[in-house]
């Protein structure tokens, strides 16, 4: 237990100061990106992520996880059984997205024609990642990863802003460029310089089935995980302009950096602490699970309740005028981020105990809040009502985890229905002082 802590506040402290930093940087090339280009750029290059984003989680049957949570985890012939069907998934990708460049194309925006066979190598380069990167996270060795992903960021964000100033009439297509460079430093860097796994092409029965087996509810929980996370740009897209989906993009950027943060925590240290802690029982994981949930809440729910209150002064603070529609909708979208912060460090449980079963049940009826608020926010109040409907289904699919996970006996009520109380009271008083966010006429909706 005494090893297992060590690791973690390591791990920890490490996954803060890498993803924090990272973003730091991520953030000052957007800014900077931002006052180059204009707000179609974003509009475009979302659905292009869209896209590559969703035929990789519709084709993802977790061999990362399979490789954390298997106890044949460390054996060459499982590592290079699963090298080589991650190879066969990055080719099967590329060859998905020239095929249906096209028709995508034809649903939205025809530039995407020819930028999604670009975008295509992305997938193909990174199916022959090492095995190595899924290795170092299985043995908690989070350091070396946030350096590696530490150096890929400052990679992006000096290709991304080079590219744009060498291309400025095919800013997405710089872009992509840059996103592609960068997977190729990753392929190189995780062969060399983090290659302790020495991949070779290999079939070994006994271990894809053991692959297979984990990642087959994987499987689906991560096709509906696109739809919760990418849904609304997909259907926004087809009702907004460019501008339009690409102001949405910022506000969506700037709501979420707090939980992307939660999400690489727990997916670099909880998960893996989750799953050795459960070794010990369920009340060693209780007991530590309240501790550092209790840490995390009070660090990540007070600046999520100022975005709620002021996001509209950040967003002319740091913008230009062209993007101020983004205010209103980056208060709503961070009022709902706050049940979305919150499950991250719960819902890891359930992978670390094997349940893939009951973490796909909980994407299934997140995606049903998800789709069903945003239809019924659409037929009362337009494409206000759909934003609010993305917003409000963390909040509604909140009682289902807890449902979920009180079998593992880690819910914990008073903690979390005291930080939806405090949530509340704050962003309400907020509210009354400031004023409410003016949400209506201010983003046209149609053109798209």
């Amino acid at each position: 237990m005494a090893s297992l802590r060590k690791l973690a506040v390591q791990g920890s402290l490490w996954t803060i100061f890498g993803h924090g930093l990272s973003e730091v940087i991520r953030f000052g090339g957007h800014l900077i990106i931002a006052r180059l280009v204009v707000p179609e750029v974003f509009g475009i290059m979302a659905l292009v992520t869209v896209f590559m984003t969703g035929l990789q989680m519709f084709s993802d049957i977790g061999i990362g996880p399979s490789v954390v949570q298997d106890k044949r985890g460390d054996d060459p012939k499982f590592l290079n059984t699963a090298w080589t069907i991650q190879i066969i998934r990055g080719t099967a990708l590329t060859i998905a997205t020239l095929a249906l460049a096209y028709p995508f194309a034809q649903v939205y925006y025809a530039e995407l024609f020819w930028l999604l066979p670009v975008a295509a190598l992305g997938p193909f380069l990174s199916g022959f990642l090492s095995t190595s990167l899924a290795s170092l996270h299985r043995r908690l060795s989070i350091g070396k990863l946030m350096i590696f992903e530490l150096s890929l960021a400052v990679m992006r964000a000096a290709a991304s802003i080079g590219f744009v100033l060498l291309l400025p009439d095919h800013a997405v297509l710089a872009l992509i460029i840059a996103n592609l460079l960068v997977e190729l430093a990753r392929l190189v860097i995780s062969h060399t310089i983090l290659g302790s796994d020495r991949n070779r092409l290999c079939w070994d029965q006994e271990s894809a089935s053991r692959l297979f087996r984990f990642g087959r509810w994987i499987f689906i929980s991560t096709a509906l995980t696109f739809f919760i996370g990418y849904g609304d740009k997909l259907i926004l897209g087809t009702v907004f302009s460019e501008a339009e989906l690409g102001i949405y993009v910022i506000a969506y950027f700037l709501s979420d950096a707090i939980v992307q943060a939660l999400r690489r925590l727990a997916h670099m240290v909880l998960f893996p602490l989750y799953a050795r802690l459960s070794d010990h029982g369920d009340g060693a994981l209780r007991k530590e699970m309240l501790l550092i949930r209790s840490v995390l809440m009070a660090l990540t729910l007070p600046p999520l309740w100022v975005l709620a209150v002021f996001g509209s002064d950040i967003v002319r603070m740091l913008y230009t005028e062209e993007y101020a529609a983004a205010g209103w909708i980056l208060q709503l979208l961070a009022m709902g981020t706050i049940a979305k912060s919150m499950a991250v460090t719960l819902s890891p449980v359930l992978l670390s105990m094997g349940d893939s079963f009951r973490n796909m049940l909980l994407m299934i009826t997140r995606t049903v809040f998800m789709f069903g608020g945003m239809w019924l926010g659409y037929s009362l109040a337009g494409t206000t009502g759909v934003i609010i409907g993305v917003a409000a289904a963390s909040t509604l699919n909140y009682p289902v985890l807890a449902f979920f996970t009180k079998k593992y006996g880690v819910w914990m009520p008073w903690l979390d229905i005291g930080a939806l109380t405090a949530s509340a009271l704050f962003i309400g008083g907020g509210l009354l002082l400031m004023g409410a966010p003016d949400m209506w006429g201010q983003l046209p909706a149609g053109g798209g």
